[in-house]
């Protein structure tokens, strides 16, 4: 039995340029290197968010306000989970997690309803067996629909040319509603780049030869949709891609708004130097025949395109699909962000030094590079209508670039983006609205918080049409802001 504790809450609120306004939660202890969160989303009028503390897990129940009405003891919980997703819906919440026990993990899925109480027994969906190093022979990642009315675990691995997967998922109430494994064939140097899970129950899975090129580029590529029959059988197809002689950033695979048949797919293409050129996108009839090859149409961009994207400083050429955006004509909006990682190494010969005689030394370290934002708009006929280019500069050293990156908010009719400066002494963050037409309006967010707390964006959710929730961390400090368009 969960015990729900009521608690007073302080309020933290600015309005802040066209109409936004910033309401802050209260700072909580939090230990980044051993606890893990989960910003959910609204449940009737309570904003979940999911937490651990000293390996405990709690849910906080939050008002529009951002002033937490209670705290909810998840008891039910394994103690130190290693994976945590907090999956809304109307009228409960649905949680999926991972618990180590001896060397095995095992994967359940919860029902919460909308006071944070658990609905029933957690369910068991999956099972990892680690050998004596602590790995496993499997990959496992957490897959949702988008309504999050299906979750469940896909786990997979390639050896010896063949793809070996397993999915299982259940529905919203916790029944099974599909669990079946399936190898096909695959080149051995291929990887998973995505997996979707789609609302009518098809899985489509996106694997690539992103891994093996050096310059971050694919050559090769497939898509495989598994349709079930039943609860234990489904039938699978392969679309393998024709690039011809085009090279690609990566692929990005999105479903169709209006047509469950159709995935929309893009990439933007590279040049003899590295430098971008073009995309390349085009539709996947998932009701086409078997192996039946996809091409796309590569688009050349001018040259005013390359200079209002790649104005890095020569340091970042790549860019790569983050999202993508299907409008209700068929055509699409990628967005799209340039970046880089760079292993740095120094190497110290022996020598006598101020401090002494030194001997010979290696440092590394790795250096992670954020860039411009590029906004495509395309029309249904993957003709270009017109781009955006939102600059930005983010650079940081051996930190995984937490506080890089952006949040990105889609009302329908703009999109906004909210990403740090890290360029200037001090530090800010800054909002871009980007309107149907290409124009931008920028302002900074003055951002009240006490102590050294940053903002990061990369792991912000978008909880209804107009508004994002982005986690702040100072030192041992979290607390979270919701951002009101």
């Amino acid at each position: 039995m969960k015990n729900i504790i009521a608690t007073l809450f302080l309020l933290h609120a600015v309005v802040i340029g066209y109409g936004q306004s910033l309401s802050f939660s209260k700072t909580q202890k939090f230990n980044p290197k051993k606890e893990l969160f989960s910003i959910g989303g609204w449940v009737q009028d309570h904003l979940m968010i999911y937490y651990t503390e000293k390996n405990k897990s709690f849910l906080d129940l939050y008002d529009a306000n951002m002033e937490r009405k209670a705290i909810v003891s998840l008891n039910f919980m394994p103690s130190a989970p290693k994976q945590v997703q907090l999956l809304p819906q109307a009228q409960q919440s649905l949680l999926i997690y991972s618990a180590q026990i001896n060397n095995k993990e095992f994967f359940y899925v919860s029902r919460l309803d909308k006071d944070g109480k658990i609905l029933g027994r957690p369910k068991s969906v999956d099972t990892a067996s680690q050998n004596f190093f602590g790995n496993t022979k499997f990959s496992y990642q957490f897959i949702h629909s988008e309504a999050n009315d299906k979750v469940g675990v896909f786990s997979y691995r390639i050896k010896d040319s063949k793809l070996d997967f397993r999915i299982t998922v259940v529905d919203d109430s916790l029944n099974v509603v599909h669990s079946s494994a399936h190898t096909v064939p695959i080149k051995s140097f291929y990887q998973v780049a995505q997996v979707i899970l789609k609302d009518d129950g098809r899985f489509v899975i996106l694997v690539t030869d992103l891994s093996t090129n050096k310059n971050d580029e694919v050559a090769e590529a497939m898509v495989y949709v598994v349709q079930p029959e039943d609860k234990r059988n489904a039938a699978i197809k392969a679309f393998p891609f024709d690039f011809g002689d085009v090279f690609v950033a990566n692929i990005f695979l999105k479903e169709d708004i209006n047509n469950t048949n159709i995935i929309h797919f893009a990439g933007l293409t590279k040049g003899k130097m590295g430098t971008l050129d073009g995309v390349y996108s085009g539709k996947i009839d998932m009701t086409a025949l078997n192996n039946e090859p996809v091409a796309g149409k590569n688009i050349m961009f001018d040259n005013n395109i390359n200079g209002a994207a790649l104005n890095q400083r020569g340091i970042i050429r790549n860019f790569v699909i983050q999202d993508i955006v299907v409008k209700n004509d068929g055509g699409m909006v990628l967005v799209s962000e340039a970046f880089a990682k760079i292993v740095r190494t120094n190497y110290a010969g022996p020598g006598y030094y101020n401090v002494g005689y030194g001997s010979m030394g290696t440092t590394r370290y790795i250096e992670y590079y954020y860039g411009n934002i590029l906004i495509l708009d395309l029309n249904a006929d993957q003709r270009l209508k017109a781009y955006s280019t939102i600059p930005k500069w983010q650079k940081s050293v051996d930190d995984y670039g937490i506080y890089a990156s952006y949040s990105l908010l889609n009302t329908g009719s703009n999109m906004a983006f909210v990403y740090n400066d890290l360029l200037n002494k001090g530090y800010k963050v800054n909002s871009t609205i980007v309107n149907l037409d290409g124009k931008q309006e920028t302002a900074e967010i003055t951002a009240q918080m006490k102590g050294d707390g940053k903002w990061i964006p990369k792991m912000g959710t978008q909880t209804s049409a107009k508004e994002l929730v982005i986690p702040v961390l100072g030192g041992n400090k979290l607390q979270f802001v919701k951002v009101n368009f």
